[in-house]
């Protein structure tokens, strides 16, 4: 394993912990949701044809594969994190498709830091392959 490597994993890994901790999701008037709350609840939403509690056991296992030295599994695994993350700016017309309405969604600072870890997580994937070795 090379040390840039668990030097991002470290850093995205921090990322997403710290997400836990922040107000993530405000609907409608209600008081904003922590992100540990949506990680804890989040799978429920699966049945509203929202997906995208499950980009974090894939962000998860992600990280350890690329720790373990999988770099394939792990560029996969990022790609499939991101898009599952990023199908959450789409909730209200999915659920609306699986017949369930939500209210109005507001992004807030935690959702963005737990949407960039994944982008980071994802663009190291693809990017660290084509760098040299001898430049680390």
């Amino acid at each position: 394993m090379r040390r840039p490597d668990r030097l991002v994993a470290s850093v995205v890994c921090l990322a997403w912990a710290a997400a836990l901790a922040l107000p993530a999701l405000q609907p409608g008037e209600s008081e904003p949701l922590i992100g540990w709350t949506l990680l804890t609840n989040g799978w429920r939403a699966a049945d509203a044809g929202i997906w995208a509690w499950f980009a974090n056991p894939l962000f998860l296992c992600s990280v350890g594969f690329l720790l373990a030295g999988w770099k394939r599994a792990a560029r996969v695994l990022a790609a499939l994190a991101l898009l599952l993350g990023l199908s959450s700016l789409a909730a209200g017309p999915l659920a609306a498709r699986a017949g369930y309405s939500i209210p109005d969604l507001s992004f807030r600072a935690g959702f963005w830091l737990w949407l960039m870890s994944l982008l980071a997580l994802c663009a190291w994937t693809w990017v660290a392959p084509s760098l040299k070795k001898k430049q680390w």
